[in-house]
C-alpha cells in the first residue's frame, strides 16, 4: 500500500481476491491478475495472436484459455518493481482515478472472470 495510491492498492488487491477465489475452483495457483508481464511458451502463442482482447483481457484471459482447455502451466514470480512517486502523488484523492478503478474491475471481472467461470473453451 506504500508503494502506490490507496485506491490502486484496494482495487487490485479485491481484484487479485475475486480472481484467485474464481481461479482456485479450476485448479489455478494464487497469482497477481492486475500485474504484468506475462511469459509464455511460444507452443502457445497462437491463444494471444488470436485473441480479440481490447484491454487487460487481451494479456490474461489467453492465460487462462491457455491452461484451462489446452495444458498450459501458470505460475507466479515475484519481481522487483519501483512505482513512480509522481504517478502515486497523481492518483490520490483523485476522483477520475477512482473511476478509472472502478471501470477496471468491471471489465476485469466481466472479461477475465468470465473465461474463469466458462464450462467450455471460449
Amino acid at each position: 500500500e506504500r508503494v502506490v495510491s490507496p485506491g490502486q492498492y484496494h482495487s487490485e488487491h479485491f481484484a487479485n481476491l475475486y480472481l484467485d477465489s474464481l481461479a482456485a475452483a479450476v485448479g489455478f495457483p494464487s497469482i497477481d491478475w492486475t500485474f504484468g508481464p506475462v511469459a509464455f511458451r511460444a507452443s502457445f502463442g497462437s491463444h494471444w495472436l488470436q485473441s480479440e482482447g481490447e484491454l487487460w483481457d487481451a494479456q490474461i484471459v489467453p492465460m487462462v484459455l491457455a491452461a484451462r482447455w489446452h495444458g498450459a502451466h501458470v505460475v507466479s514470480e515475484t519481481v522487483e518493481y519501483t512505482h513512480p512517486i509522481e504517478m502515486k502523488s497523481e492518483e490520490e484523492g483523485g476522483a477520475k482515478w477512482s473511476e478509472k478503478r472502478l471501470d477496471q474491475l468491471n471489465f476485469l471481472f466481466k472479461h477475465v472472470g468470465g473465461a474463469l467461470k466458462s464450462t467450455q473453451p471460449l
